[in-house]
């Protein structure tokens, strides 16, 4: 009977610790997604998490940029090293949230009780210890030294993001702040030279000097240590600037369209991260801007918007397709 009582005491024990625990990661997941909700704007009625969350934060946001975008694993990876940065993370920080907000950016809030010296100092711990992963991907972190209630959370997130576009085009990882910020270069950098041998390397439809002279527009702005963001702003003009060479002079002609567009290269810009990546995204849009106007020969206006439309929707079938979006790539009412 005795042995029996003991077994039956250390069941209650053992289910006791189980409901326990079930308990905290449900809690966790809990916060997670209040967090979540605040920095997404999004109305979440969470009242006894909201209770907790009183007083001030700040936020840490990693982006993570693996070596190899096309790995099938990355998904993956980026669950494992969103756990692995919540544990270092949580080591430092008390009442730490970490959860991970779109594709490959890992938000922290944190506890705002650390002074900016302190928060800096355990951050470059965190860093040291993601060292092991150097090999997979590096991390761009942003700290906002600001702090503020959870109901201005999104407020942080948002500068966040605009640190995170001061990064440095180099392959290892870089923590930026507010000083970082406000020394970084505030424009690109491209001479009367420079754009004049583009252009010629585009009338004369050279891919290989139109790559020659992109790679020294580029090398130029990465010597002055061009920011991320201006190189992506740099990449917006390069190819406005061979949309009207090839089409401006001909009105009837629906002047920057491309097998690709403007929307998707902007979608390629917020991805790229290394000289070589804006490089490749102004190149090839050159060499479809060619191309679509050697088509336009070929077939005429009418037969070049129907044949763009086609391979537009072939290779877009999967995302959401409307009019005003196809009117929008074409230059078109």
């Amino acid at each position: 009977a005795l042995v029996a009582l003991r077994d039956s005491m250390a069941e209650i024990i053992r289910q006791k610790d189980q409901y326990r625990q079930d308990m905290e990661s449900q809690r966790s997941i809990l916060k997670e997604m209040f967090y979540k909700s605040k920095v997404q704007n999004i109305y979440m009625d969470y009242e006894s998490v909201s209770r907790e969350a009183n007083g001030e934060y700040k936020l840490i946001l990693f982006q993570i940029h693996y070596r190899n975008r096309d790995d099938e694993n990355n998904t993956r990876y980026t669950f494992m090293l969103k756990e692995l940065i919540s544990l270092y993370v949580n080591q430092y920080f008390q009442e730490t949230v970490v959860f991970q907000n779109e594709e490959n950016l890992i938000a922290c809030v944190v506890n705002a009780s650390h002074t900016e010296e302190e928060i800096h100092a355990m951050i470059l711990e965190v860093l040291t210890k993601l060292d092991s992963e150097k090999e997979i991907a590096f991390f761009t972190i942003a700290i906002c030294e600001e702090k503020a209630d959870i109901t201005k959370i999104q407020l942080l997130y948002n500068r966040a993001i605009l640190y995170i576009g001061r990064r440095l085009p180099l392959s290892d990882s870089q923590v930026i702040d507010g000083d970082i910020y406000k020394k970084s270069a505030e424009k690109y950098f491209i001479t009367s030279d420079q754009t004049e041998a583009f252009l010629k390397a585009v009338r004369a439809k050279d891919t290989g000097k139109i790559r020659t002279a992109l790679e020294g527009i580029y090398d130029h702005n990465v010597r002055k240590n061009v920011c991320c963001l201006y190189l992506g702003l740099l990449t917006e003009h390069l190819v406005t600037l061979c949309t009207k060479e090839l089409f401006g002079k001909n009105p009837s002609v629906p002047g920057g369209n491309s097998q690709f567009g403007m929307i998707s290269v902007r979608e390629k810009i917020a991805k790229a991260v290394l000289p070589e990546d804006y490089v490749e995204i102004a190149h090839r849009q050159a060499v479809s801007l060619i191309g679509s106007m050697e088509l336009m020969r070929t077939d005429g206006r009418e037969d070049y918007i129907i044949s763009f439309i086609l391979a537009y929707v072939e290779k877009n079938y999967q995302a959401e397709i409307y009019l005003n979006l196809l009117a929008q790539e074409l230059k078109l009412s």
